[in-house]
């Protein structure tokens, strides 16, 4: 399955990027819920799900989740090594990280390697 930047990001944050694919019947209605967490989608409503890559409500809050977290410092070398950028030089941190359509994709691909290093 290839997943986008948004799903990778949702979950990296431990969030369920939900698969409402599971039906049940109750009182002879069928009800759909989270193959993977069990939540009912009508508790849903689908406003779960985030758009990190085009929306900065969504892409605000996880930057500042992002730079609070253990290996923020491991995502600074890695923009360092991987973008060459320095995130700590002003001009350069704004350039991507400010703009959700730069910033969640560099996110979603430090984790990428995150998850394929274990």
């Amino acid at each position: 399955m290839n997943k986008t930047d948004d799903q990778i990001i949702h979950e990296a944050m431990g969030k369920c990027w939900h698969d409402f694919s599971l039906t049940k019947s109750f009182n002879g209605f069928p009800e759909t819920f989270c193959a993977k967490c069990g939540q009912d989608y009508k508790d849903q409503w689908g406003g779960d799900l985030k758009s990190y890559t085009s929306n900065w409500a969504d892409y605000g809050p996880m930057l500042e989740w992002a730079q609070k977290q253990e290996w923020w410092p491991a995502f600074k070398r890695w923009c360092f090594v991987k973008l060459g950028i320095r995130v700590d030089f002003i001009p350069d941190c704004l350039a991507i990280l400010l703009s959700p359509s730069s910033g969640a994709p560099a996110l979603a691909e430090f984790w990428k390697g995150k998850e394929s290093r274990g």
